[in-house]
């Protein structure tokens, strides 16, 4: 008994001599945000393969099109495809671009479970999200890219886990390839691409190669491949390549499949395929060139994108937007002569945006436009979520501000000054529908012109002649403004040009177009009596001009008269009154260039001569508009509805011969609508009423006879959450989770591998998210699982975690007896329960602060193995967590390893001991029972793209922990390492509760410095081999994925807050136990002044990167500055 006492007297002293536990690799994790800024209450209809989601009453009848819509394109698909199409698509709705920003569909979550993507499969779902941008063909494109976009992953991936487990490994085409396709398939070879195309390839500064151009522009070179397949080979033999790709994963034997020759001389058949296409039109068309521009808008840097070019009245400034990675700016050129020498002088009026790698440019903003007197420069623009005017008053030298009101309108498009400088006229989205709106500025007094379903857009303001009013664009049915649509009726029809009367506000509009094949756009004056448009007609863009006789009705009669056939696309033209010209913004190969041109009436009215345009060898439509295409679809009639409209508008809208030539037969007995001021009296109480009234005057007017009811009796129905799988990992690793530190143990050890089984599920929004994980004990000795809980439906994100961790190890302790102290070895069981909340409040999309708390518990527990082990007792300690982080995040991947951009962390820690048992510790080690420390610091890391995707990586990192205890940081090494190895520096005279791996510090092993602050630098060059130094493109993972890395490593870690070069001393001292035998009689301690290196540590030598079945792996062989060589091996990409 007196025995049993003395051992548990001694066990109260016990101290642990050591202790085998895992370190955590210090990992920081960054991340990009979502704003919301409003609460959506979501409905969905329900048709019979599609769920369409909305939120509020501007979403009703856009979902009830896009039901209709959507119904048809999937049986023309399935018509052409096969069972190959998706059932129970989902589509969620917004109303405009503003709100689909705010969308958490599709948002990365922040945390090392979801960012390693090793063994991890993303369940292929059937889910898009669309906005309305004011047209409604441009839902329709949404809608069949979203669907293609489905279609295309089900048949690389497959449909089944096992299928798309397999293909995500060995499948891995060029994202040109990819995206190239699916644009190809849903708008065909457009004008817009062939001018951009052609500018591009005939650049005289642009690499002539074709891999170069896909690498900085994938998508238009991805299109023009595909095109040129199809042109070359027919689209039955491209299916055959397509096939060949997929099955082989190789580009290069498909290649030889279908041509006989392999991938890159089919690059340069392509090149030189398209130079000769145009020469050919160049033969029949204007060399823009060969004029002498007033002004040119030079374009070195192919990320900036130029829009909204803007040339004033007065012909002397040319406004414009240049936008690059969200930000934008708005520039002022003028020509000026200087010395004698003419120069482009260039101001910045505006600029904002913030910068992210990531972002696409606004599609609308900023807004541009002079007043008619050309003294006048307003601008339409967000910021901080609020909607700007900004007017630039030249004349009085004054800039005034107007704030317009979201709760107005959702987003504005285009916009003109009128006659009075107080008022502007602007087209906007507003309950779901495009419409013209009158704005007084000084008042923002609104008046609404147009209230209908059909897309008002690019209103221009006349005056100066017979006619004084808008023009604008529309696709609306009948030449009246409020028209009712009939039950059903879709507004798919073509975009037009139509007159408003300001004057008379007459309901009756003047249209200005025919119905011509390709698109029309920009209504102009041309003169104070005529106007101008532009179309794409014959492949590229160019001016129409519309002049006006009467007939012997006295009608107007209006004929369009080609006058332009350039050989590049007009992007903007605009009526200079002062010197009676247009002004033409043109995208040529050398820039884009603004040129002066007279007005001249084409005869018969004057002398200008009209032209005879060619069609352009590479037009070509859309897929799902072309009949004569085989690989994809054509779009029937939807009904006899259709048909009987488009006879109806060529009687009121009649071509001669020629098919220029269009007159306005407007009948006198037409129904007119109110107009829209007073559109509640519009409105029929009785919906039955409203039908018969629609038919009557469809039978008077000739429009639509047939009726389908199938979509107008959707019911909307409130949306219910409900879950579904997003991901699910099976994978081996060693990465940290959720917790940077570990209880101080003297002993420094990276986590060994070990398998992990995750998985995460998240509702239809994406709001919310459940994820869990289990690690398992396959090559380590202890277990861990984790359950998370994310909620992302507000502005602030927040969320909870739970997490638990057990190991095994042996520890040895120092156990006094009667007779002495004994060492004894034992199994200890270390045990982490960690619950832990956090919120984040992004400032913006790259910047955010988040906080984080939480409750810890470490518990160590002996395993009994004799009557010794069941004396000692479990000890626990409990801790509350803080941790309060800014972050900044801009980057963009532009390859795997690859970033580009700036991110970067200040956090600052409070962590506070509530309880300590101290069993384990007696005498001077005996710690502190309970008391609070801190610990800050940042880490700043920025990619540069050096040439191509050679990327310089730099970082800098810098901690320091203070208090009653201390968190100790340990340098050397490398993250997620494979064959760490430990240094033996001592540690220093402070009282550490944590321990924390810092890394990377290549060429010294870890713990080759150690304290309570560190600083770090790293600098890396990466370069990856076969994209920079071959032209053939590779899909092996290993070989596509390979970079070779230089690099040099510089930090230090200290005791204090200055480092010892600085003057601050920092004692080290090495304890040695002679013998070094547990239990040898006489065993001395002797302590001596450690006189090992510890000066600054510096790193440098080459490594190389690649992927392995999944994995990432790195090998760096490192030279130090005192001439010793270690080789590290690691998982894990970044530093």
């Amino acid at each position: 008994m007196n025995r049993k006492l003395l051992v548990a007297s001694g066990i109260l002293l016990a101290t642990c001599i050591s202790t085998h536990l895992s370190a955590q690799t210090n990992t920081e994790l960054f991340g990009q945000n979502r704003i919301q800024l409003r609460n959506f209450d979501w409905k969905y209809y329900q048709s019979d393969n599609v769920k369409i989601y909305f939120y509020d009453r501007a979403g009703v009848e856009l979902s009830r099109y896009i039901a209709e819509q959507m119904e048809k394109d999937l049986a023309l698909i399935q018509k052409k495809m096969g069972d190959i199409v998706p059932n129970g698509l989902d589509i969620i709705l917004y109303n405009c671009y503003d709100h689909f920003q705010q969308t958490n569909i599709g948002l990365a979550s922040n945390n090392n479970i979801q960012n390693n993507g090793a063994g991890q499969v993303n369940i292929i779902g059937n889910k898009m999200v669309i906005y309305f941008t004011g047209k409604h063909e441009d839902i329709k494109r949404q809608l069949r890219s979203g669907l293609y976009s489905i279609i295309l992953q089900k048949t690389l991936f497959g449909e089944s886990l096992g299928d798309a487990l397999r293909n995500s490994l060995v499948l891995d085409l060029p994202k040109w390839f990819s995206e190239g396709y699916l644009n190809y398939m849903v708008d065909g070879w457009d004008s817009k691409a062939n001018s951009d195309w052609k500018a591009l390839l005939l650049d005289p500064k642009q690499s002539k190669k074709f891999e170069e151009l896909a690498r900085l522009h994938p998508t238009l070179s991805g299109k023009a491949f595909w095109k040129y397949l199809i042109e070359r080979y027919g689209e039955r033999n491209v299916k055959d390549f397509i096939f060949i790709a997929q099955n082989e994963s190789s580009l290069n034997t498909a290649t030889k499949a279908l041509a006989g020759t392999k991938i890159v001389p089919m690059f340069d058949s392509l090149v030189t395929y398209y130079k000769g296409v145009y020469d050919v039109d160049a033969a029949n068309q204007l060399d823009v060139n060969a004029e002498t521009p007033l002004i040119t808008i030079d374009n070195n840097d192919p990320e900036r994108s130029i829009s909204s070019v803007k040339v004033s009245p007065r012909g002397l400034d040319v406004a414009y937007v240049a936008s690059k990675h969200g930000e934008f700016k708005v520039l002022l050129q003028k020509s000026e002569k200087v010395d004698g020498i003419s120069k482009n002088v260039i101001s910045t009026v505006l600029s904002g945006g913030v910068i992210n790698h990531n972002a696409k440019d606004d599609p609308d903003y900023p807004v541009l436009a002079w007043s008619n007197t050309g003294y006048k420069l307003g601008v339409i623009f967000k910021k901080y979520n609020l909607t700007y005017l900004r007017v630039f008053d030249a004349v009085k030298a004054k800039i005034t501000n107007y704030i317009i009101s979201d709760r107005k309108f959702d987003r504005i498009l285009s916009f003109t000054f009128m006659e009075d400088d107080d008022m502007i006229t602007f087209s906007a989205i507003k309950n779901g529908q495009s419409d013209i709106f009158e704005y007084r500025m000084k008042r923002s007094q609104v008046n609404q012109i147009t209230d209908d379903p059909y897309d008002d857009l690019e209103p221009v303001y006349v005056s100066g002649g017979s006619r004084k009013g808008i023009t604008f664009i529309s696709n609306r049915p009948e030449p009246y403004i409020n028209i009712k649509p009939l039950p059903n009726e879709l507004p798919t029809g073509r975009m037009r040009g139509y007159f408003y009367n300001t004057t008379t506000k007459s309901y009756e509009l003047m249209p200005l177009t025919p119905d011509v094949k390709g698109d029309v756009f920009q209504i102009i004056p041309y003169g104070p009596d005529n106007f101008s448009y532009l179309t794409n007609e014959n492949g590229v863009v160019n001016r129409n001009v519309v002049l006006f006789k009467r007939n012997e009705w006295n009608k107007d009669v209006a004929v369009s008269i080609p006058v332009t056939n350039g050989n590049y696309g007009i992007m903007t033209h605009q009526y200079n009154p002062a010197s009676k010209s247009i002004a033409d913004a043109i995208k040529t190969n050398n820039g884009i260039k603004v040129y002066f041109r007279k007005v001249e009436l084409p005869a018969p009215f004057g002398d200008l001569q009209p032209v005879q345009r060619v069609q352009a060898q590479l037009s070509e439509e859309a897929f799902l508009n072309n009949s004569k295409k085989e690989v994809l679809i054509q779009e029937r009639q939807s009904s006899p509805a259709r048909a009987t409209n488009t006879e109806s508008t060529n009687d009121r809208i009649s071509l001669d011969a020629s098919g220029n030539i269009l007159q306005s037969k407007f009948a006198q007995d037409k129904a007119k609508q109110n107009p829209a001021e007073n559109t509640a009296q519009a409105t029929p109480e009785n919906a039955d009423q409203q039908l018969k009234d629609s038919l009557k005057n469809a039978s008077i007017e000739g429009r639509v006879m047939y009726v389908d009811s199938t979509y107008i009796k959707l019911r909307s129905l409130k949306y219910r959450r409900s879950f579904k799988p997003d991901f699910y990992s099976v994978r081996i690793d060693n990465n940290q989770l959720f917790t940077r530190y570990q209880n101080f143990s003297g002993n420094i050890y990276t986590p060994t591998l070990g398998g992990m089984l995750s998985a995460s599920v998240y509702d239809k929004m994406e709001d919310y998210r459940f994820t869990g994980g289990y690690r398992l004990p396959i090559f380590t000795n202890g277990s861990a699982y984790f359950l998370q809980f994310d909620n992302f439906k507000k502005r602030v994100d927040w969320g909870l975690t739970y997490y638990r961790e057990v190991r095994n190890q042996m520890a040895t302790f120092e156990i006094g007896t009667a007779s002495g102290s004994i060492l004894m070895d034992y199994r200890i069981k270390p045990i982490l329960n960690m619950v832990q909340g956090y919120a984040s409040y992004p400032l913006d999309m790259t910047k955010s602060i988040r906080l984080n708390a939480g409750l810890r518990q470490d518990r160590n527990t002996v395993k009994s193995t004799d009557v010794i082990s069941n004396y000692i007792e479990n000890e626990d300690k409990y801790y509350i967590t803080s941790r309060a982080e800014f972050i900044h995040d801009d980057t963009r991947m532009k390859a795997l390893n690859i970033p580009d951009g700036l991110r970067m962390k200040l956090y600052a820690e409070y962590m506070y001991k509530l309880h300590d048992d101290n069993i384990y510790s007696s005498g001077d080690s005996l710690r502190n029972p309970r008391g609070g420390f801190f610990n800050v610091g940042f880490d700043i890391r920025n990619y540069t793209q050096v040439y191509k995707n050679i990327t310089f990586a730099f970082r800098a990192a810098f901690a320091h922990s203070g208090g009653n205890e201390k968190v100790l940081h340990v340098l050397g090494g490398v993250d997620n390492a494979l064959n760490a190895k430990q240094a033996n520096y001592p540690f220093g005279t402070n009282t550490y509760a944590f321990q924390s791996l810092t890394t990377s510090l290549r060429g010294y092993d870890q713990n080759a410095r150690n304290g309570n602050t560190f600083g770090l630098i790293n600098a890396e060059l990466r370069v990856p081999v076969f994209e920079t130094f071959f032209r053939k493109p590779v899909q092996s993972t290993i070989w596509k994925h390979l970079q070779a890395v230089a690099f040099v490593d510089v930090g230090s870690a200290w005791e204090g807050l200055l480092p010892t070069v600085l003057g601050r001393s920092d004692d080290r001292q090495s304890v040695f136990k002679v013998p070094n035998t547990p239990n040898a009689p006489g065993q001395m301690t002797i302590t001596l002044p450690y006189s090992g290196d510890d000066k600054l540590a510096v790193g440098y030598g080459l490594g190389l990167r690649t992927m392995l079945y999944g994995y990432f792996f790195r090998a760096d062989g490192a030279m130090n500055i005192n001439g010793q060589f270690r080789l590290h091996l690691a998982m894990g990409v970044d530093f």
